[in-house]
């Protein structure tokens, strides 16, 4: 499938950012409604970080699929490593002089197409550090069928990146019910887990709240969870309300579930701290379980 209006021919390379740590960490959490028209959204995401760039933050993240929730499994649009308007998030990162968090594209990696997040730092450095592992697959007959299997390959391994000093453990939204990937970044000690969601409305409804601010609770860290939300297409919609939890398992911010939106706070890494010290989960945990 061929994109309109971009080309396949670039890519932004440039040094990796500091890692120095501050102590607030400014993020911006965005909602939005993806479609099927591909161009559409990326002129979308393109629209709201040029906005951003009026804000003093350090990171934007997007929902997971921002850049098409298609109608059928012909419509996918494919990204390559190289494509050129990768080279554009470069010139906004560093215009914006933010690091941005697209929570995933499909993106081809040799003979196999991902479900990849894609990950800028505040030099416009790109690279695809988390390939999700857990691949929703639903089929209810006169209901819903969503099948990623079909289209994609799952990922294997947990991921961590950088921004700031803080460390970001990865994730992409089914990937939320299972415990054991955030188990691997509470050991790590993570200041930030991330959560780019598509939720169904039926699932998101029963599960979302409780199973973001669960992890929150577990890693004891912030999580960010940018989601997609309201009517995309004649028989898709998402549950919307993206979350940002602090690590003590409170609503920082909470969007509605059908209208696009931005969500900006601060950070600060002295909760981390404070909540690590009053439940020292870290020195308790043991994983030598006897059979």
């Amino acid at each position: 499938m061929g994109l309109q209006g971009y080309n396949r021919s670039q890519h932004y390379q440039v040094k990796p950012s500091s890692p120095s740590k501050v102590e607030r960490l400014t993020v911006a959490t965005v909602q939005m409604t993806s479609v099927p028209d591909v161009v559409k959204n990326l002129k979308q995401i393109e629209y709201t970080l040029a906005k951003l760039k009026r804000e003093s933050v350090d990171l934007v993240c997007f929902p997971e699929v921002c850049h098409q929730i298609r109608e059928s499994k012909q419509e996918l649009f494919v990204f390559e490593e190289e494509d050129v308007w990768f080279t554009r998030l470069s010139e906004l990162a560093l215009e914006g002089k933010f690091a941005i968090h697209l929570g995933s594209v499909a993106l081809k990696q040799g003979d196999q197409t991902f479900n990849s997040s894609v990950w800028v730092t505040d030099e416009g450095k790109i690279s695809f550090p988390y390939q999700k592992i857990h691949l929703f697959d639903l089929d209810i007959p006169g209901q819903i069928t969503l099948m990623e299997s079909d289209v994609f390959s799952p990922g294997s391994t947990p991921s961590t990146t950088e921004v700031k000093g803080w460390h970001l453990g990865l994730s992409i939204c089914y990937d939320l019910r299972f415990s054991e990937l955030y188990s691997r970044y509470a050991e790590k000690e993570v200041d930030l887990v991330m959560i780019p969601s598509a939720f169904t409305v039926p699932t998101g409804a029963a599960h979302w709240d409780i199973l973001v601010r669960a992890r929150a609770i577990e890693s004891q860290c912030f999580v960010v969870a940018a989601a997609q939300c309201g009517k995309h297409h004649a028989t898709r919609a998402s549950y919307g309300h993206s979350l940002v939890v602090d690590p003590w398992g409170e609503v920082i911010w909470r969007a509605s579930q059908d209208q696009p939106a931005v969500g900006i706070f601060s950070l600060d890494s002295s909760k981390i701290a404070e909540v690590r010290k009053r439940l020292p989960m870290a020195r308790h945990r043991r994983l030598n379980f006897r059979n």
